[in-house]
């Protein structure tokens, strides 16, 4: 199964192609504006180098948050323009779950991982994962100082 994911949510636009469940190709754009004028250009050009075209992918996987709203927009419009022109299926995962994910992958000691993301305001974006990645709880925005009281005392 051929994969293209691709997230706009933060300060950048990023694509990889997940080939049976290993990255192929991966690009990444810094840029705090403009995802709606680089996202798909970037898409084409990172399937130009794979050899692949738009028809060749099995499923589109995007960002669905948390992060800037304006970037989110952009990838989920191009995510259902391109299931739409291609007949193939979305996913959507959190920043949080890919986060997650990611960190399930290196061998997480404690029993519990917490995922901060800046919203780049006095707070940030928090949801607590078990080992595995699976998500213990629903996500919250804090101040740094009320993390802990939500998080409770066991080791994260």
């Amino acid at each position: 199964m051929r994969i293209l994911a691709f997230d706009c949510a933060g300060a950048q636009c990023a694509a990889a192609i997940l080939t049976d469940g290993d990255v192929t190709a991966e690009k990444r754009l810094v840029a705090e504006r403009g995802h709606a004028q680089l996202l798909i250009p970037m898409l084409v050009a990172l399937l130009d180098a794979a050899g692949l075209a738009f028809a060749d992918i099995d499923r589109f996987a995007v960002t669905t948050g948390p992060g800037s709203f304006t970037g989110i927009r952009v990838a989920l419009a191009a995510a259902h323009g391109l299931a739409l022109g291609t007949g193939k299926p979305i996913v959507g995962v959190t920043n949080f779950e890919a986060l997650a994910a990611a960190a399930a992958q290196t061998g997480i000691v404690e029993s519990r991982l917490l995922v901060a993301i800046d919203s780049r305001r006095a707070e940030l974006f928090v949801q607590l994962f078990d080992r595995t990645g699976t998500a213990l709880g629903d996500p919250a925005m804090l101040t740094p100082d009320a993390i802990r009281d939500w998080a409770g005392r066991e080791p994260v």
